[in-house]
């Protein structure tokens, strides 16, 4: 299926749904290719699989979080960073 990009934008749960379904999307600039939306095969992210059984990778189901804050070492301010890197 070949759809403009403001199609696309305007109807992107409409055109997801026909990615679920097996379909794939070209889309399109001015009938140029510019992006092809494909449905996800598990095959193509082994990876994942490998690093949830190495206990490297673990996902709750929920949002990730992210990393905690680093603290700094130092008491510096950045504007004392900043005048150092100026010299």
């Amino acid at each position: 299926m070949r759809v403009g990009i403001r199609e696309v934008k305007n109807g992107l749960s409409r055109y997801l749904k026909y990615v679920k379904n097996g379909e794939s999307i070209i889309i399109t600039e001015r009938n140029n290719p510019i992006a092809k939306i494909i449905p996800i095969d598990d095959n193509l992210l082994p990876e994942y699989g490998v690093l949830i059984k190495e206990g490297t990778l673990s996902w709750s189901g929920g949002k990730p979080q992210g990393s905690a804050e680093k603290k700094s070492n130092t008491d510096k301010q950045i504007a004392e960073y900043v005048t150092e890197d100026r010299r």
